[in-house]
C-alpha cells in the first residue's frame, strides 16, 4: 500500500506495535514508564502514546515527517479483559486531553538534533506540570511526571554515549 505523511499540524497517537524509527530517532523514543499510581489508579498501556507524540514533537521542531505505511508483520492479539484495559488507561486518556493541545501548539523546543531536542522537552514537560489544574493534577501526578522527564535526561546521556 501507499504510504501517508503526517502534515505538518498533524498529530496522530503512535504505538509500538508494527512500529519502526530511523536510527536516529531512537534518542528521542524513550518508552514512558507505567505502572504508576495516580490517584488509586495503576496507569498503564499508554507508555507508547506518550512516547509516540513526545517524538513527534522533536521530530515536527527539527524539521522532519513522520511515515505511516502498511505493517510488514501481522499482529495478532491474545485476548484481553478490555473493562481492565480502559480503567488502566482512562488516566492516561484525561491527562493526554491537557497534555495535548500544549505539546502540538504551545511548546517551544530547543535544540538542533534529536538529543538536544529531546532534553529541552522534559524540562518543558517537568515545568508545564505545575501548571495543570484540575483533579487528576495532584502532587503524585507531578511527581511522575517529574520522574519522566528525569528519565528521559537518563535516556538521552546513554544514547548520547553510544552515538557521540
Amino acid at each position: 500500500g501507499k504510504s501517508v505523511i503526517l502534515g505538518e499540524n498533524t498529530w496522530c497517537p503512535i504505538n509500538t506495535q508494527n512500529t519502526s524509527l530511523h536510527m536516529d530517532l531512537i534518542p528521542c523514543f524513550y518508552y514512558i514508564r507505567m505502572g504508576y499510581n495516580i490517584n488509586g489508579i495503576d496507569i498503564d498501556h499508554f507508555g507508547d502514546i506518550f512516547s509516540g507524540y513526545f517524538v513527534q514533537a522533536c521530530v515536527k521542531h527539527l524539521g522532519g515527517h513522520i511515515r505511516f505505511g502498511n505493517p510488514i508483520a501481522l499482529h495478532r492479539r491474545n485476548s484481553h479483559n478490555y473493562m481492565k484495559d480502559a480503567h488502566s488507561e482512562w488516566m492516561c486518556i484525561l491527562l493526554l486531553n491537557d497534555l495535548l493541545p500544549w505539546l502540538t501548539t504551545e511548546i517551544k523546543l530547543e535544540g538542533n538534533n534529536y538529543i538536544d531536542s529531546f532534553n529541552s522537552l522534559s524540562y518543558c514537560l517537568q515545568d508545564v506540570v505545575e501548571q495543570f489544574t484540575g483533579s487528576i493534577w495532584t502532587d503524585s501526578t507531578n511527581a511522575y511526571f517529574h520522574q519522566i522527564a528525569h528519565y528521559m535526561r537518563q535516556w538521552t546521556k546513554v544514547c548520547d554515549r553510544i552515538i557521540r
